[in-house]
C-alpha cells in the first residue's frame, strides 16, 4: 500500500487507521499550540499553565501512538479550533455573572 502524501509539504500522513478523539481541553491545547507556534504562548491564550498544556499534548500524543505533537497535529488538522473560537470560548469562560 503507498502512503499518502500531504499535499501542501509532500511529507507521508499518519495512517487514519486508529485515530482516537481528543478530549475537548486537549483540542484547544492543539490549537492554541498551533496557532501560537509555543506552548507558553498557548497556555498563555487559554490561561492555563504550561505544564497543564504540555501534559494534555503528551497525553494526546500517546493515546493516538504518535511522537510529536507535529504528527499529532497531522491527525486532527481538520478539527482544530479557529483563533477566534479559542478567543470567543476563553471570553465567555470569563465572564462574571451579575
Amino acid at each position: 500500500m503507498r502512503a499518502v502524501l500531504c499535499p501542501t509539504c509532500a511529507q507521508p500522513m499518519p495512517d487514519q487507521v486508529g485515530v482516537q478523539p481528543l478530549t475537548a481541553g486537549e483540542m484547544d491545547a492543539l490549537s492554541a499550540w498551533w496557532h501560537t507556534g509555543s506552548v507558553k504562548r498557548a497556555a498563555d491564550l487559554l490561561s492555563r499553565s504550561p505544564r497543564t498544556v504540555i501534559n494534555q499534548l503528551y497525553a494526546a500524543r500517546i493515546r493516538n501512538g504518535v511522537h510529536t505533537t507535529h504528527e499529532l497535529l497531522q491527525l486532527h488538522l481538520g478539527s482544530l479550533r479557529t483563533m477566534s473560537q479559542l478567543l470567543t470560548q476563553h471570553n465567555d469562560r470569563e465572564r462574571k455573572s451579575a
